[in-house]
């Protein structure tokens, strides 16, 4: 079973407590860094959801940001990012009824360029699209590195959620060149509210609205200490198998690249 140190209950200017942002790890100590410094930078309360984590010094940085940090740490077994949904599980136990949330994998993280207000822009695009169950930042991928050794692989798959515009297959939504109707998984993005995960409909962000998914620029040949821990002690689910786990839910595929 998980455990969670609980050390949260930040809020607002005007008293009124932040929005929730889901984290998910397991031994990606530098992207975990990266992200939920992004999204406290962007004024959400980070809920970190590690699963199953080894690598030493990812144990580490989760026992002190549980202690000491502002964050709350969930620990879980090693579970697929769509548990999140699952009966009784970490959304289910934080997010009130009718609020809006933010989940990311903690390898996405918003692009150097992105506007600060990124947050309010995924907001204003669920106002005016009520269909939508999400709104992600898009994928940044006009500038995946060669070393990259499924960088070809990546620009295709993502150019079916992409405008014809940016230089993928998409209309953007009618009547508002913000953003695309396109499906989005675990990476960054807001929810309207608690409810069973679907990939869609939901919306992805057009320039300058970007994210960066930051295995997408490992060097494949080279990885680092870290990477090379990671790849080694994956064990089921999502970061082993993708496509069984998707098939088993009934999704219909795989609908992003792992």
């Amino acid at each position: 079973e998980g455990s969670e140190f609980a050390v949260s209950g930040a809020t607002r200017p005007d008293g009124g407590a932040l929005m929730l942002a889901f984290m998910i790890t397991r031994d990606r100590l530098s992207y975990a860094r990266r992200c939920s410094t992004a999204l406290m930078r962007a004024g959400l309360e980070v809920v970190v959801v590690d699963h199953g984590s080894t690598y030493p010094p990812m144990v580490r940085w989760l026992e002190w940001m549980g202690r000491y940090s502002t964050t709350t740490v969930v620990r879980m077994p090693n579970q697929h990012p769509r548990d999140l949904w699952g009966a009784g599980n970490v959304l289910e136990r934080h997010v009130p009824v009718g609020e809006r949330f933010v989940v990311s994998d903690c390898d996405v993280v918003p692009d150097p360029d992105c506007p600060a207000g990124w947050v309010a822009h995924l907001g204003a695009l669920l106002d005016r699209l009520p269909s939508a169950k999400k709104a992600g930042l898009g994928l940044r991928t006009d500038n995946l590195p060669r070393h990259f050794a499924g960088r070809d692989r990546v620009i295709e798959w993502e150019s079916q959620y992409q405008a014809v515009t940016d230089g993928g297959k998409l209309n953007y939504m009618p009547g508002d060149g913000a953003a695309t109707v396109a499906d989005v998984d675990t990476t960054l993005a807001m929810y309207r509210g608690l409810e069973p995960f679907a990939l869609g409909p939901s919306l992805r962000t057009r320039l300058p609205y970007r994210a960066l998914h930051l295995p997408w620029y490992e060097n494949t040949a080279q990885p680092t200490d870290e990477q090379a821990y990671y790849a080694a002690h994956a064990e089921h689910g999502h970061w082993r198998a993708p496509d069984g786990y998707i098939d088993r839910h009934n999704l219909g595929g795989n609908h992003e690249v792992p």
